[in-house]
């Protein structure tokens, strides 16, 4: 059986994937990575395997990745850069062979949501400007690692 970390499992796009899984691919199993296991649905809590950790930390990351196939990283905030540093240290430091990553990115770093009135929709470019960078750095650190990735930026 295939495994899947889901980073950041009670965010609410982490909580649609995870529903997708269970009634769509159900032959993968689940580990639901979380700082605050309470905040997950009980239903998950007994259906799968759920890890307390943060996603500043490199040894939580370490600990969470033993098994793993694929990652669904929904960890976000406006520390996401050195999360995902961070996460693609610990994938390289294990030697985990993870087939593919799955990342959700911000909608709006380009500009592309433009309208209604100002200020537009992407404002998030102005306003977390670091925010911003590190999401798209993203892509350039997806690739430098050589994982297979995919970066989602719903809008």
């Amino acid at each position: 059986m295939k495994t899947v970390l889901v980073l950041g499992a009670t965010s609410p796009t982490a909580q649609a994937f995870i529903r997708l899984m269970e009634t769509e691919f159900s032959d993968y199993q689940l580990r639901l990575f979380v700082r605050n296991e309470s905040r997950l649905p009980r239903d998950e809590r007994q259906q799968h395997t759920v890890i307390i950790g943060d996603g500043s930390s490199y040894d939580d990351y370490v600990k969470a990745l033993n098994d793993v196939d694929y990652i669904y990283n929904s960890i976000g905030g406006l520390e996401t850069g050195p999360y995902t540093q961070l996460l693609i240290q610990a994938i390289r430091d294990t030697k985990t062979s993870i087939q593919r990553v799955v990342d959700i990115s911000a909608g709006g770093i380009y500009g592309e949501y433009l309208s209604g009135d100002l200020p537009y929709l992407s404002t998030v470019r102005f306003r977390h400007p670091e925010y911003t960078r590190d999401q798209l750095n993203k892509l350039e650190w997806y690739k430098e690692s050589g994982l297979s990735f995919t970066i989602f930026r719903p809008g």
